[in-house]
Order: C-alpha cells, then structure tokens, then sequence
C-alpha cells in the first residue's frame, strides 16, 4: 500500500525545492498552499491511499445564498464541467468548495502538479461563471492568475 502522507511529504520537499519555499505537512496531515487570494487544502490522512484537495471559492451570506447554491448546484451537475471535482459547501465556514480526491497509487510528481494547476483554473472558472449567472449580486470571488504560483499558508 502506498501511503499518501509519505508521498505527499515527498512532493512537497520536491516543490520546495523547486520554488526555494518551505512547503510541508501539519500535524493533521495537511498543507494549505495560497494562489492569489485562493486558499487550496491538500490532506494526506496517516494509513490512506487518497489525496484530497480542497479549493476555496467564496463565503455565502444568508441574503445571496439560495442564489448562489443554486449555480452552483448547476455547476456540480456533471463531472464534465468540474473536471470531475465537485461543488461542496462547507457548513463551519460557509464557503463553496471545490473538491477532488485522487490515489496517490494512479499519480506521479507530475500529475500532482497538474491536479494543483487544473483545479486552481477550474476554481476561477467556476467562480467567474457562478457570478456571471448571478449578476447583481455581489460575492466575495477570489481571482487568480495562472501560470502556477504558490506559497504556503500557515
């Protein structure tokens, strides 16, 4: 079994290394990284084949939610316009998520990589269309450039 909290680790010395930054796992497994003013989650549980990214798209509030749940519902409807990542709401912090999980056994350095770079464009992509069919109302969205930039979050 090939663990996801080792190679995690693993990767991340090598994106240090890379970026001449210090990225590294917490003591629960995880490791925000901050694109533009995105925020995406990596956790690697202990005895766990699987990686799970999160990225944060915007906080509803109580006078826009039904609104925006409803884009983003129609987002979430086929795994072809997430890339198969899908649409959540975390209910601590109230703010649509963009969520994948992939093995680490399927993936290389290199497709790690990728998954970070396609989920931060698919998160501005999301997030510019959801406001775009909501237009007049205003939401906290979060823009970022691509190309891949990142630093880690503490």
């Amino acid at each position: 079994m090939k663990n996801s909290h080792e190679t995690l680790s693993l990767w991340l010395k090598e994106l240090s290394q890379y970026y001449g930054k210090t990225f590294a796992l917490n003591n629960r497994g995880e490791c925000e990284l901050a694109h533009g003013s995105y925020n995406l989650l990596i956790a690697a549980p202990m005895q766990s084949e699987s990686l799970y990214f999160t990225v944060s798209l915007f906080k509803l509030t109580d006078e826009k939610s039904s609104l925006f749940m409803r884009e983003a519902l129609i987002q979430n409807r086929a795994s072809q316009i997430t890339s198969s990542a899908s649409v959540a709401l975390d209910p601590g912090s109230e703010t649509l998520t963009l969520n994948h999980r992939r093995s680490v056994v399927d993936i290389d350095f290199n497709d790690f990589i990728n998954i970070i770079t396609n989920l931060l464009d698919k998160a501005k992509e999301i997030t510019q269309t959801i406001s775009d069919a909501t237009r007049g109302q205003t939401i906290q969205s979060h823009t970022a450039e691509i190309p891949f930039d990142i630093s880690m979050r503490v």
